[in-house]
């Protein structure tokens, strides 16, 4: 039941967690299987432009920011296409190819985001650390979350949640 759970579902890193690396991230989680996780956050922008990574990239996917995906595989380049039409929790997927994502970007009801790398979690990590109170686990309007610019993304989904989790007390399974 917790696998179909996750799935496709948005963590939002708790405020009172000390990974660093994910503080204040919130992370789409495209695929969760018993063998592991993998996801994309959604809020942290590179420093650096997707023209200068690909000269050959065309305008329309130049427009959006590169985001860091993750620590996963960060010399790796994805392009997530998320349809915006398709109401609160769309099929997300993932470009093959700089063609595949340059020929979606062209469709208005298409964001195509590139990510530097990906977020992975290994069998069982990911729901250890939904547990522990590492993420609160919401479903996404990614539609809506996307259509925000990425660094009002974390309080546009904690707004969404309906309470204010920074008021939530520390886990007391989860060390401080």
């Amino acid at each position: 039941m917790m696998q179909q759970l996750i799935n496709q579902s948005l963590l939002i890193a708790h405020p009172h967690a000390s990974d660093d690396f994910f503080s204040g991230s919130l992370v789409y989680v495209y695929e969760h299987q018993t063998s592991g996780s993998m996801g994309f956050m959604l809020n942290r922008q590179a420093s650096i432009r997707l023209e200068k990574l690909m000269p050959t990239a065309p305008t329309s996917l130049c427009e959006q920011p590169v985001l860091i995906g993750g620590p996963v595989q960060t010399d790796h380049l994805f392009f997530i296409m998320v349809p915006l039409n398709e109401g609160s929790n769309p099929q997300i997927e993932i470009a093959n190819n700089l063609d595949e994502a340059a020929a979606n970007a062209e469709h208005p009801g298409q964001l195509v985001l590139p990510m530097v790398g990906y977020a992975g979690w290994s069998e069982g990590q990911l729901e250890s650390e939904i547990q522990r109170d590492v993420w609160l686990l919401t479903e996404p309007n990614l539609p809506t979350l996307l259509r925000v610019p990425s660094e009002r993304r974390y309080p546009a989904a904690t707004e969404n949640l309906g309470f204010d989790p920074a008021l939530m007390a520390p886990s007391a399974r989860r060390p401080q």
